[in-house]
């Protein structure tokens, strides 16, 4: 009876040791940024780029840069469907060597979105131009940029 027990018990264990396993091997799935994977702004002798991804239930807006950038996390536009919810939103800014290089990246986090009558499949995110990030006084970001929520297969 000890002995089954222990095997009860241990398996329980494994099982709940292999379903966290499971679900931390969560990877990004890239997201289309206006039908391209990746967007690009060359400004001044930089290259600016800007993609999107989803891990897990958050959505991520990517920008990244050769030059420092300035993020003013106050001034970031967008504009969902009506009927869409995030639970929200955290920005984010830092800097990596990368090849010998540094490179500047700042980011938007979506967290937890919802959408409550129609399929995400047909959701659609809009960067409307602001001055989220500047680059040498002048505003990245100028036309909308629309990220379709509907991960690529």
């Amino acid at each position: 009876m000890k002995t089954m027990s222990i095997i009860t018990t241990g398996g329980k264990y494994l099982i709940s040791c292999v379903v966290f396993l499971l679900l931390s091997c969560d990877s990004t799935i890239s997201l289309t940024v206006n039908d391209k994977q990746m967007l690009s702004y060359p400004l001044y002798n930089n290259e600016i780029k800007v993609s999107a991804g989803k891990f897990g239930p958050d959505y991520h807006l990517f920008i990244s840069s050769e030059k420092p950038l300035i993020a003013q996390p106050n001034s970031f536009q967008y504009e969902f469907p009506a009927d869409v919810s995030c639970e929200r939103i955290d920005y984010y800014s830092y800097e990596k060597k990368h090849k010998g290089n540094m490179v500047y990246y700042c980011g938007v986090t979506l967290r937890n979105c919802k959408a409550k009558s129609i399929p995400k499949d047909n959701v659609i995110l809009k960067i409307l131009p602001n001055d989220y990030i500047l680059y040498q006084g002048e505003r990245v970001i100028t036309d909308t940029i629309c990220v379709n929520m509907n991960p690529k297969k």
